[in-house]
Order: structure tokens, then sequence, then C-alpha cells
């Protein structure tokens, strides 16, 4: 399994549209909104580097979405 730390910006307004979109992703196990240079950051479990991609790709084509930055754990 690889744990995943996905850092997420929003461009201004898309919020709500980005927040729904992302709540339909199972592989998220948690999601929290910040403060500062990102806008969400979410907590995701994969089986392996391929899958981990993939969520990835997935996220990053949401609509409203300014770009993200992705973190795998060692």
């Amino acid at each position: 399994m690889v744990r995943m730390c996905i850092l997420i910006r929003v461009q201004a307004g898309k919020s709500k549209g980005v927040l729904d979109a992302l709540k339909k992703f199972n592989e998220l196990k948690k999601l929290f909104a910040v403060f500062g240079r990102y806008d969400f950051v979410a907590f995701a479990n994969v089986a392996d580097h391929k899958a981990a991609l993939s969520l990835a790709r997935k996220i990053n084509a949401i609509p409203g979405l300014r770009g993200t930055e992705t973190l795998l754990e060692a």
C-alpha cells in the first residue's frame, strides 16, 4: 500500500465544485480545507505507485483546479 498526501490549489471561486468532485474519490481517506499556499489537503491510500499516478492524474483533471503537489510515503 502507498499512502499519499495531496496538496491542492484551486482557482478563485471554484472551491465548492472542486470539493464536491474530491469527495467522490473513494481512495481519499481524509480531506481538509486549509489556509495558505494550498486550499485543500487530501490523504489517500492506494495499492501501488501505478495507482498513485492514476489518482493524481484524475484529481488534476478536475475543472477549477489550479495545481497539485503529491507526496508519497517512502
